[in-house]
């Protein structure tokens, strides 16, 4: 399978996996990728293949009831901090998460997913989702020492109204870093 790059006519090829805009977007350079894979040789790139999935990704089975000495706990919060119900409970009652705040906070990190005071869910947008991943991404890269256990699972049901697969959607919408911890199911979605 091949495909040309839009921007700069370069031929790349791909093996095992669909094309889509930002696997386009990475191959052609304008977006951060992977070189690892890459042999390049004059204006081609040959056996190319983007993975979006690390494989060497470290998964989690069941709930998150204790971490690592390094680990931070991300959950999804509500605009108001209020911190009451599902992972954002356990995040203020076992990992310091702060009524009232969301962000990195002790061994807790919140991704506002729900506004509290909207009538209809889901009610924060995935484009304000995604900024607010990416901004924990950035974290994790400056600070390899943390490990960053994710508490979505790939079943049930979210408070926030996003399904298991939208929520998979916007953590692979970057780079992930390789101190990123994900529950196995909701990382199996990740690559679909």
């Amino acid at each position: 399978m091949h495909k040309r790059c839009p921007a700069y006519g370069t031929k790349f090829y791909m093996s095992g996996e669909a094309f889509t805009e930002e696997v386009e977007l990475q191959a052609c350079g304008l977006i951060y990728w992977n070189q690892q894979s890459m042999e390049v040789n004059a204006n081609y790139i040959y056996d190319f293949t983007i993975n979006t999935r690390n494989k060497t990704m470290k998964t989690y089975e069941g709930q998150i009831t204790e971490l690592p000495e390094n680990g931070v706990f991300v959950y999804g919060a509500n605009t108001e901090g209020r911190h009451g119900a599902g992972a954002a409970k356990v995040a203020k009652e076992k990992f310091g998460a702060v009524y009232g705040i969301s962000g990195f906070r002790g061994k807790s990190y919140g991704i506002i997913t729900k506004d509290l005071t909207a009538h209809f869910h889901p009610s924060i947008s995935k484009r304000q989702i995604i900024q607010q991943i990416g901004d924990m991404y950035k974290l994790a890269v400056a600070r390899p020492d943390l490990e960053f256990w994710v508490a979505y699972s790939g079943t049930g049901k979210n408070l926030n109204a996003y399904t298991p697969q939208e929520m998979a959607d916007m953590f692979s919408s970057h780079e992930i870093p390789a101190n990123i911890v994900f529950e196995k199911s909701f990382y199996e979605l990740m690559g679909k």
